[in-house]
Order: C-alpha cells, then sequence, then structure tokens
C-alpha cells in the first residue's frame, strides 16, 4: 500500500473506532466509512462483508454467506424438537437498528403485548423479547465489526512504522553505499526492479543480485588478500577474490563488538548466501524474495554500522563481482 493511501486508511480507522466508541456517528454513516476504509486498505472479504451488513443476507444462505454470517456474529443454534439447527437474522444491521429503536419505543411507552400483537396472553410478553433478541444481536454485530476495525488499525500502525523503519535504513545505507561500495548500490537497485516483476525468472535475477551485493560488501569491507586470516579462536580463514562470505567473516571477527554479535552476524550472511542460491536450481517464491531483499539490506546496514569513523574501505571490482557470482550459479 503507498504511504499516503495507508495514512489515509490509519486516519479513517483511528476515527471510526472512535465513532463506536463515543457513539457520535449513525449506522449507516458509520458502515459507509468502513466500505471506505476496506476499499483504501484492499480488504476484499471486509468490503463483501460491510456491503452484506448493508443490504441484507437474504432468506437462503449460500457457503458464502455462511461464513459471512458466522463472522459477524448472526448465527444462533436453536433447539426445536429435539433438533440442533442453525438459523440467522437476515435483515440489514441499519434495518435492524431502526426496528430496536421502534420496539424500544414502544416498550419505554408501556404499550402492552396485547395491544401490538392482539394475542399478548398466549406468548407472554414478545415485545421484551424481541427487544432483547434485537439488542444482543445488534450490539454484537457492531461488536465484531468494531474489533476488526480495531485490528486494521493496528496492523495499519505497525505496517506503517515497519515501512518508515525501512525506508529510514535504506536512505542510510543508500548515502554510505554511494561512497564505499557503488557497485552495490546500483545492484540493490537492479534486485528492487527485477523483485517488482511478475517474472519469475526475473525474481531469479533479485536473488543473484543479493550475491553480487555480498561480494560488493565483501571488497568494500575486506579486500581480498593472499595470505590466509587468522581469526580470534585460531581458526585460518582463506580470504582470496573467491572467498567473499570467508572475508565478511573475517571483518566480523575484527570489529563485532561481542562474540555473541559476531556469531548472529554470521549466521545471517550464511543463511543469507544460501537463500540468495536457492534461485539457481529451485522455483522462487515472491514472499521469500522480498524477505531476502529486505534482510540484505539490513544486513549492510549492520556490517557498514560496525565500521569505526577511520575505517578505510576497499575497492569495489564490479568484473570479478560479476565473474564470482558467476561461478557460485554453476
Amino acid at each position: 500500500m503507498a504511504n499516503d493511501r495507508r495514512a489515509e486508511a490509519l486516519a479513517l480507522a483511528e476515527e471510526i473506532v472512535s465513532d463506536f466508541e463515543l457513539g457520535r456517528t449513525e449506522v449507516e454513516a458509520l458502515l459507509m466509512k468502513c466500505l471506505r476504509l476496506a476499499q483504501l486498505s484492499r480488504d476484499e472479504g471486509m468490503r463483501i462483508w460491510i456491503l452484506a451488513e448493508m443490504g441484507g443476507y437474504g432468506e437462503k444462505a449460500d457457503k458464502g454467506a455462511v461464513e459471512l454470517l458466522q463472522r459477524a456474529g448472526r448465527l444462533e443454534e436453536r433447539e426445536d424438537e429435539g433438533k440442533t439447527t442453525l438459523v440467522y437474522e437476515p435483515s440489514s444491521l441499519p434495518s435492524l437498528v431502526r426496528s430496536l429503536d421502534v420496539d424500544t419505543a414502544k416498550l419505554s411507552a408501556g404499550e402492552k403485548p396485547e395491544d401490538i400483537f392482539g394475542f399478548g396472553a398466549v406468548f407472554g410478553s414478545p415485545l421484551a423479547s424481541r427487544v432483547r433478541r434485537e439488542s444482543d444481536l445488534v450490539s454484537r454485530i457492531r461488536a465484531r465489526i468494531y474489533d476488526h476495525v480495531l485490528r486494521l488499525s493496528h496492523g495499519l500502525k505497525y505496517s506503517g512504522y515497519v515501512a518508515s523503519a525501512f525506508q529510514r535504513t535504506r536512505t542510510a545505507v543508500d548515502a554510505k553505499l554511494k561512497d564505499v561500495a557503488p557497485d552495490a548500490l546500483r545492484q540493490f537497485a537492479a534486485a528492487f526492479d527485477s523483485g517488482l516483476s511478475d517474472n519469475k525468472e526475473h525474481w531469479a535475477q533479485a536473488l543473484a543480485s543479493c550475491r553480487r551485493i555480498l561480494l560488493s560488501t565483501a571488497n568494500a569491507l575486506f579486500p581480498a588478500r593472499e595470505s590466509e586470516y587468522t581469526c580470534r579462536s585460531g581458526k585460518r580463514l582463506k580470504v582470496g577474490e573467491a572467498d567473499y562470505l570467508n572475508r565478511l567473516h573475517a571483518f566480523l571477527d575484527q570489529y563485532s563488538p561481542s562474540e555473541t554479535s559476531r556469531a548472529l552476524l554470521s549466521a545471517k550472511v550464511e543463511a543469507l548466501y544460501r537463500k540468495s542460491c536457492k534461485g539457481v536450481h529451485d522455483v522462487v517464491d515472491e514472499f521469500e524474495l522480498q524477505l531476502a531483499l529486505t534482510s540484505t539490506y539490513f544486513l549492510v546496514g549492520e556490517l557498514l554500522a560496525l565500521c569505526p569513523s577511520d575505517f578505510a574501505f576497499g575497492p569495489a571490482l564490479e568484473g570479478e563481482v560479476e565473474a564470482q557470482v558467476a561461478a557460485d550459479s554453476e
């Protein structure tokens, strides 16, 4: 959802929540606001539900209508000669509210049941029973709608925060990469362009861009060396041109503030590399792709944050990046 659409949806959701809590809006206007919210948030299930509440459900409910009735809290179990059956009130929510208002007014005016129905002695007090039943049903439907809007409001707030946090991270990472690893910045742009495509082959290309980004980042943080690198633990790592994962591990060995941080970031590097290789031979899932792209951004951001102010960045060697990624794909 675009930021302006999300902001409008969030503002409307919060307004609807306040309308419910303060009882300041008529039900027809409230449902129209809910319908607008469903459209803004692209919540198709909510849109269909609200339309049913506005127009009624009909006398015969198909499978789809039954699901809506359950969602709205309209289905009730009734016993009839030892058999349990499901019944529901098909009237629209505005009709129910109007009926409740009329019946409540009659009950408050002290009209006797027999004055209304003509056979009150047989059925006791049908008016009072009907008012209770209508009141319970209206309250239940309103509570279900309120709960859905409230949860939607919380979701919009959370998604907005995540989008904002990612955008701030991306801005910071972009600014840094522009100076220290311009190749990685171009590769990020290519990866996100491929990720927006509907072509699954392009998704595989986006994952390949993640590997290019790891290599470009390794070139900037720990340039290739002929001699092996000795870790704090005594383990020796090859850190040549082809060993870019080892070079990232060597960088972390040098600059991670703690063993826990070093182990965590090293695990992220390995996991992201494995995920980026999936597109070479396997079908790429869109969710996995988006997760890999965002994870790459955050990982690069974490790696760059470890660099001290006087850190000497190495050169980005684009030709070697392409050659190594091609070798990884074989």
